[in-house]
C-alpha cells in the first residue's frame, strides 16, 4: 500500500492541461481536479507545443523549473495502466511521438509531471 504521507514528500506534482486548438493559454493544478486549474500564458512556467499530421501527433513539454522525471499524458492510448509512455527526455523537456491517441476529455488533454525530490 502506498504511504501517502511519504508519497507526498517524495513527488511534486504538477498538472497541466491544454487544449490543442488553443495554445496561447494552459492550465495549471497542485491537484488533478481540473476546478482548481488556473489558466497561464503557455511558454511562462511551462511551455506545452503540439502538432498532429494525419494520425501521427508530437507532444512536447519543457518546464522552467521543475524537474521531470515522471510523466503522464490522458490522450496517450496504452494498452494497459502499466504501459509506459514512450517519453523522450532532453534536460527539462521530455517528448513523445504517437499515434496512440485518446479523445479530448472536456476538451482539453491533461499531462501530469513529476519531479522526484529524491533524486
Amino acid at each position: 500500500m502506498l504511504d501517502s504521507d511519504t508519497y507526498g514528500a517524495k513527488w511534486d506534482n504538477t498538472y497541466l492541461w491544454f487544449k490543442p486548438d488553443d495554445m496561447e493559454t494552459i492550465y495549471i493544478s497542485d491537484s488533478g481536479d481540473p476546478e482548481t486549474a488556473e489558466p497561464i500564458p503557455n511558454d511562462s512556467d511551462y511551455l506545452i507545443e503540439w502538432d498532429k499530421k494525419g494520425e501521427v501527433y508530437n507532444l512536447r513539454i519543457t518546464s522552467y523549473y521543475q524537474d521531470i522525471d515522471f510523466a503522464w499524458f490522458t490522450g496517450y492510448d496504452a494498452q494497459s495502466s502499466s504501459e509506459e509512455i514512450p517519453w523522450v527526455h532532453d534536460g527539462n523537456s521530455i517528448q513523445l511521438q504517437s499515434a496512440k491517441l485518446l479523445p479530448l476529455e472536456d476538451g482539453a488533454y491533461q499531462i501530469s509531471i513529476s519531479d522526484d525530490l529524491e533524486n
